[in-house]
């Protein structure tokens, strides 16, 4: 498994986490993320399944961007 750090801005609105997390957890491949608020997420994902570019694809997809991480 591979750890995913990412910094989103608004991860206090409950909603708004609860909507990535539903998100990232429904690419295949990803196995955890946990939501540490204000701002700090980690995924869990094995490399062998899904590449980083696809799961800020499915990001940006519902609205969201990361201001860094890999």
């Amino acid at each position: 498994m591979y750890l995913m750090n990412l910094v989103i801005k608004g991860l206090q609105d409950s909603e708004k986490a609860k909507r990535l997390k539903e998100a990232i957890m429904g690419i295949e491949g990803v196995s955890n993320v946990q939501i540490y608020p204000p701002d700090g997420v980690k995924i869990s994902y094995n490399p062998t399944r899904v590449y980083p570019s696809r799961i800020k694809a499915v990001m940006s997809s519902i609205g969201i961007s990361s201001s860094g991480g890999g």
